[in-house]
Formats: C-alpha cells, structure tokens, sequence
C-alpha cells in the first residue's frame, strides 16, 4: 500500500493528523508502510482524535489556565485557535468502523489455553476503540547453552525481544495511550508485547478515568456517540472481486463491507454459464484473479503461482479462474486430454533414481465421495523431496512443498456417481528426478466412518497414577475427509483434534484399576466410528534412580515407546528428550513440569541407528544429560 500510495503521501496524509515523521519519503521508502520510520509519542497518541472526533483534532496542551495570587485569569486555553481539519470525514470513519470492532479480535488457542484479545481491549459496555503496536530488537538469548551448538532454531545465541509496545485507543469522550519500554532502550522480555503489558494499563486506565467523567463529573457517557457521517453506505459485495454481489454470487462470497461515498462499488458480480471437461454444466462465479500491478512481474507472477497451487481455494468456493487469456500451457505440467497418463516429463525421468512414491489414501479401487477428499502421499528420495504434485484426471489441483505430504481436494458435486477417476501423485526431488503413483477410484456416497488405528500406547498396558502417557492415533477417511478426532477415557470427554497428528498427552489420575481409552472419529459427511483400548493404572513403584532416566524403549508398530522416570520432578524446571543420527538432532520433545513417569510416541521417521538423550534443567538452571541410550529404527 505504501508503494501505491507512495512514501510522500503516506508521510504528506500522518503530517495532516499532526504526527511528527522524521526524515523524508526518498529515505524511509515503501518500508514506512511498516513502521521503519519512528514517530514522537505525543503526536502519534494525538492523532487518533481525527478518528474519534470523526476528521478534526486539537493541538495537545498541558496548561488550561494561568491565574496570578488574586484568583484572576490572565490567560486562557482557547481550543479553536488550536484546531485542525485534520482527515476526510468519511475516511476517519471507516478506520474508526474498524477499531471499534470488537468482534474482529481474535480468540487465539482452545480450551484452556484460549485467549480472548477484548479481555484487554474492551471497555465493558462503552463503544471503544484499540489498537495494539510492538517494535523488536535483537538481545542475547538468557536460555543459550554455551555446552551446545549455536543453533538458530534449537539454541540459538540471540532472540529478538520486545523493545516498544503499545496501545492507544479511544472513546467519544477520551483518547489514551500507553507506551510501556526500557528509557534506555534496551529491549523488554520476551513475550512483552502491546497486548500483553500495555493494554493491561491502558484498560484500568481508562475504566477508572470514564468511572470520575460519569461521577464526579457529571457526563452521560452511557449515551454519547461519534459523529455521524451520512455518507457511509453499506453494501454486499463479492468478497473476492469486490463488486457487487447479486443473485448469482455464491453465497458462501457474499459479505457485507463500508464504503465511504466516493469508494463505493459500482460494477455488479457476474456468472458466465461454465461447461467443464466432465461435461457438467453449472452457473459459477468466473473472476479474472489479478495483481493491482498486473504488467509488473514481481507483482503477477506471485499471484498467479498462487492460484495455481490453491485449485482447492477456487473450487471449494464456486469460483472458476477466468482463463480466457490465459496459456494453460504455463501452469498444466501434463496435456488434460490425456487422462491418466504419465507426462512426458515424468517418463524422461523414470530412471532408478527416481522417487519413490505411494498412495496411503485413497486406496486403489477404492471409492470417495462428493466433498472434501483427503489425500495422503507416501514420498521418499535420496536427494530429498522438493514438491508433490497432486492431478485429478490429468489436471493439476494441488501442490504440496513441505512434509507430510497430506492435502485436502474438493470433489466437486457435478461428477456422476458410478463414475471412475484417476488421481495421480507426481513426487519432485531436488535433484530434478521425478517418481508417480496413481489411483483409480469410483465416486459413491460415503456410508462408513474414518478408520482408526492406536500407535501407542498398547492395549493391556500398565502404568502408575499420576503418570503422563502419550496417546497417538492414526485416523484415515478414505472416501472423504476427517472432520474431528475425540479422545475420552471411561466415558468422560478429553479433547477434540480438527487436524493431524492426533496426539494428546493422558494423565492417570489417581484411580487404581482397569480405565478404557476411546477414540471417537467424524469424517465430512458426518459418519462415525469408534475405537476402545483397555489400559490399567497401578499405584506408584518405588524409584531406584536418583537422576531423570530413560527406563525402556519398545517398538511397536511404526512408533517407538520411550519410558522416561524422573525421581524429583519438582526440583526440575522441564526435560528434554533428543534423538541423534550421525551427529544431527533428527527430532526433539520438551516437556515442562515432568511427572515421575512418561511415556512418550515418536513416529519412526528415519531408519537406522538413533541415540536418545534425556537433557534436565533444574531449578537452579543448570543443564545436564540425564541419561542416553542407543536404539535401532
């Protein structure tokens, strides 16, 4: 936006809501639209009076009156002396529409762990605005370990670190603003953020300052209101075009917006009668998905690179590309003609050096159903895996670049049932060498639920109370997709798990005698299935050891079971389990507030020898290696 607007207009538009920007547009560039230029707190505080006061602000000013010894005036603050014009009134409204908007804050985490952004930025019943602001700064790692490699991701030497944190906002009555930092400059603790420090002080702040408005001073805050501004219309729009949205917008596009009176849409959204290659036809929403830049390339290229790999995007949507300039020679890496064959860029590479690639889901001969369709791929390469390539009859739906190699595809309700499909798996390696699987699968509707297999742990097994025990479960639809995992034990609802892996660490209690684990499973058609595994809590052995332990490793299936025993866990901080091939830390698992016994899952990733070593940080903060042993995947 910086860049559209330009550097000038966007310091030239702060000047006018009276910020004070050093520097010029020519030395802080398109990253001003970031923040990278600083700005004086006073001013910047100031500035949100044009949203509250929708257009006009004041000049701050810290004395009202000047009387002498007899009481008398001798001078007075005169407010219209000090008056701007300040923004557009309708633009003012609008980014006030948006910070007023407590529906907008998020909720982030579940259960116990959720947290509700207007827990800090919501002044109970008052109509309020917030806005949350944190700059970083580089600062030296406290938690580095000297006795460990330098590692950017695992130990890493330096962090970055709060170093101002924010929040301003306002009512019809009052602007506020809190900066919370070190005078020196030095950076804060992690985790110091605007939310975290400065919303806290800025909320009592203003909760106590409306409590004397309304008290002692008499003012109806209850009722007060920001200035109207007639001109603001809303409108349904296409969501994804912006244009007007009409009868034959998919509805699940529709959305209602605010627009000032010189911005509101006037083109209406339309529908072409589309025919695709499996001779459906329906009415869809066919937009022509461009860059604001579309001659410049490092504008278009991304975004058409995007759409190409997000077919699901589109389709779950009831939105077709507009493709009538588009070569499809430039994103279809196999002829759509030619279904189910291999490309010819794939025979070339069929070399014994070739991926090696397989379906896990769907099976072959197999049915799916209309909806989503989980695919999950199987890839493996010498030289490592760069992408995975999902077709469907021949045409490219999907792209995966990370591991696993699972994604979700939309089968779309216009295919027959009793039709036949092939899906194919093209698997890239960095070297350039190219593997394929393919599938054949009949469309049918879906009448079984997902199929659930225990990984750990074991059916009969036993375990103290008061124990940590990690439950892992594979869970597959292969007709459809899996909505929602349930774990529950006697009964009683533990957790639910919406994506994989579909892990969650059980505590025994304190109950002696036979529980039952229960696994309960949704795929997207609401069908269900169940699993139970019987499990058996025995009353706490007496320890041998005197320092955290590996105890036993067991195969079982494709995960490895690792027992740890930690005699005093509340001497220690946390515990963290690596494991080591050829000198690299193939995987790790940290666990704070360690029981006296765990049991961990780990997935059988790679093959060969792995050692295990348990790291322990006491209270005291020193860190030492526990135990290790030598195991084989």
């Amino acid at each position: 936006m910086a860049y559209l607007a330009t550097p000038e207009r966007v310091m030239a538009n702060a000047r006018k809501l009276g910020i004070n920007i050093k520097g010029n547009g020519e030395t802080h560039g398109v990253a001003i639209g970031i923040g990278a230029a600083e700005v004086e707190p006073l001013s910047h505080i100031n500035s949100y009076q044009t949203f509250a006061n929708g257009g006009p602000w004041f000049e701050p000013t810290a004395i009202l009156e000047i009387r002498n010894s007899e009481g008398r005036v001798l001078e007075k603050f005169n407010a219209s002396e000090k008056l701007h014009d300040g923004l557009d009134p309708e633009a003012a409204a609008l980014v006030r529409n948006i910070l007023t908007d407590e529906t907008t804050r998020p909720t982030t985490g579940e259960g116990d762990e959720a947290f509700d952004w207007n827990r800090y930025l919501q002044l109970n019943e008052l109509d309020n605005a917030a806005k949350t602001g944190t700059s970083n700064r580089q600062a030296d790692n406290p938690d580095f370990d000297p006795s460990k490699p330098e590692d950017e991701e695992t130990n890493p030497r330096k962090i970055i670190a709060p170093g101002d944190s924010w929040t301003i906002g306002f009512t019809p009555q009052l602007v506020t603003g809190v900066w919370v930092g070190n005078n020196r400059g030095e950076p804060m603790k992690p985790g110091a953020t605007g939310l975290t420090v400065a919303a806290p002080v800025w909320r009592e702040y203003m909760l106590n300052a409306h409590t004397l408005l309304k008290e002692e001073r008499g003012i109806n805050i209850d009722e007060a209101t920001y200035p109207e501004v007639e001109l603001l219309q809303t409108r349904k729009i296409n969501k994804l075009s912006g244009k007007l949205a009409s009868d034959i917008t998919p509805p699940m596009l529709v959305t209602e917006a605010l627009f000032a009176s010189y911005g509101t849409p006037i083109e209406i959204d339309k529908t072409k009668i589309t025919k695709s290659r499996y001779g459906v036809t329906s009415n869809k929403s066919v937009l022509d998905f461009t860059s604001l830049k579309p001659d410049m390339p490092n504008w278009e290229e991304p975004v058409q690179e995007w759409l190409r790999e997000h077919s699901r995007f589109l389709s779950s949507n009831g939105v077709v590309r507009d493709t009538s300039d588009i070569d499809l020679a430039d994103f279809l890496t196999r002829d759509p003609n030619r279904k189910g064959e291999i490309s010819s860029q794939a025979i070339s590479n069929n070399r014994s050096d070739t991926p090696k690639v397989a379906f896990l889901s769907p099976r072959d001969g197999g049915t799916i159903s209309h909806g989503h369709l989980d695919i999950s791929i199987e890839a493996t390469s010498r030289y490592g895996i760069e992408k995975v390539e999902i077709y469907f009859d021949g045409t490219l739906v999907t792209t995966d670049r990370l591991y696993p190699w699972n994604k979700t595809i939309n089968i779309p309700d216009g295919l027959s049932n009793d039709t036949t499909h092939i899906i194919e798996a093209i698997a890239t390696d960095k070297g350039g060498h190219q593997g394929i699987a393919q599938v054949k699968v009949t469309i049918e509707p879906d009448k079984t639920g997902p199929e659930i297999v225990f990984v750990g742990p074991v059916p009969q097994e036993r375990f103290p109370i008061n124990a940590r025990v990690d439950a892992l479960v594979k869970v597959k639809d292969y007709q459809s997709s899996v909505r929602v995992v349930e774990y529950l034990l006697d009964g009683t609802s533990l957790t639910s798990l919406q994506s994989a892996p579909y892990s969650y660490s059980l505590w025994t209690g304190d109950e002696v005698g036979k529980h039952t684990l229960t696994i309960r499973a949704w795929d997207a058609n609401g069908n269900m299935n169940s699993r139970d595994i019987p499990l058996y809590f025995e009353r706490e052995k007496m320890l041998i050891t005197k320092e955290p332990e590996i105890s036993e490793v067991k195969n079982y299936r494709n995960t490895i079971s690792v027992n740890l025993i930690v005699p005093a866990p509340e001497n220690i901080e946390h515990i963290m389990l690596q494991g080591i091939q050829n000198t690299e830390i193939i995987f790790e698992r940290k666990i704070s507030t360690p029981s006296k016994f765990t049991q961990l899952q780990l997935e059988k990733s790679v093959e060969g020898d792995v050692r295990l070593e348990l790291w322990t940080k006491n209270r005291d903060q020193k860190i030492t290696r526990t135990s290790q042993k030598n195991i084989e995947f």
